[in-house]
C-alpha cells in the first residue's frame, strides 16, 4: 500500500510539473546546449510576435508566432494566432500541423499534443500520431516511458506506457 501511495505521489509531481513547463514554456538551457547551432528565441517590438536569432542576432526565422518555445530535438514548439500550436524545424518550415490545443517539448523523439476534443497523444519528429490521443494527462518520456492519466475509476487511473502505448505492471490505481 505504501509503495503505491509513493509511485501515486510521485506519477502526480511528474504530471503537475509537466503541465507547467507546457503552459509555462520554461527555456530549458540543458537542450540549448546539446543542439548544434542553437536559435533563440525573440519579440519584434513592432509587431509583438516571436521568431528565432542565432548566437550574433541574425534573424533565421521571421516572427510570425504569438508564442514560441526553445528547440527540442531540432523542432520548436509554436502557437499561432489563432491559439492553435504546432512545430517548425530551423529553417522555419512547419513539421507538425499547428492543429493543437498544446504541446510538449519533444523527449526521445516524442512529443505530447493536445487536441480539441482534450485529449493527450504523441506524435513524431515527422508529425505522424504515433501514439492516439486517448489520454487527459500525460508526461514526457523518461527512459522509454511516459505517465498517463485514464478517465477511469473515480480520479482516473494512473500508469506508464511505453512507446508502443502498452501499460507497464506498475500501473498505478
Amino acid at each position: 500500500m505504501r509503495k503505491t501511495t509513493i509511485n501515486k505521489i510521485i506519477c502526480d509531481f511528474a504530471f503537475v510539473m509537466s503541465i507547467m513547463i507546457i503552459i509555462v514554456c520554461i527555456p530549458s538551457f540543458s537542450v540549448q546546449a546539446k543542439e548544434q547551432n542553437p536559435l533563440y528565441s525573440y519579440v519584434d517590438s513592432k509587431t509583438d510576435l516571436c521568431g528565432f536569432v542565432d548566437k550574433n542576432g541574425k534573424v533565421v526565422i521571421d516572427p510570425a508566432y504569438d508564442t514560441v518555445c526553445d528547440f527540442s530535438d531540432g523542432l520548436a514548439a509554436v502557437q499561432n494566432s489563432d491559439g492553435k500550436w504546432g512545430f517548425i524545424d530551423k529553417t522555419g518550415k512547419v513539421v507538425v500541423l499547428l492543429v493543437y490545443r498544446m504541446c510538449g517539448d519533444f523527449s526521445e523523439g516524442l512529443a505530447s499534443v493536445e487536441t480539441e476534443d482534450e485529449k493527450w497523444g504523441y506524435v513524431n519528429t515527422q508529425g505522424n500520431i504515433v501514439i492516439a490521443p486517448e489520454y487527459i494527462g500525460v508526461s514526457a518520456y523518461s527512459e522509454g516511458l511516459a505517465c498517463v492519466r485514464t478517465k477511469s475509476g473515480k480520479y482516473g487511473k494512473y500508469g506508464y506506457i511505453d512507446k508502443k502505448t502498452s501499460y507497464e505492471k506498475s500501473t498505478i490505481n
